[in-house]
């Protein structure tokens, strides 16, 4: 069994690097406004993945701390009012610092 999950693992490994090696040969920049853009889609994709990641989390440990609470279950209250503030500062921080890269990005690249 073992064998067979790594035989799966490296091809699964193989199927990943050959399609990125291939993406990456086929989109080479040519120039420095290119290399740029592309940065640019990437940095713009990892954002988004990463804010609907934390946004996913946070409504999951939202519902996993609402399940049993009652009147008398003050430690669930505590955890989920805790999760609920951790989560709206977390997403609060990441979406101000997606802001002050797309204004560092706009100021600095402005002529590209």
């Amino acid at each position: 069994m073992n064998n067979y999950i790594n035989i799966k693992k490296l091809s699964f490994a193989s199927l990943i690097y050959t399609f990125l090696s291939a993406s990456v040969a086929f989109a080479a920049p040519k120039n420095f406004q290119e290399l740029v853009q592309q940065a640019n889609g990437l940095i713009n994709g990892g954002t988004t993945v990463l804010i609907t990641a934390a946004l996913a989390i946070f409504l999951w440990s939202i519902f996993k701390n609402m399940k049993g609470i009652d009147d008398q279950n003050g430690e669930q209250k505590k955890k989920l009012q805790d999760s609920i503030m951790w989560g709206i500062i977390v997403l609060f921080v990441m979406v101000s610092i997606g802001g002050i890269v797309a204004i560092i990005k706009n100021t600095l690249l402005h002529g590209l």
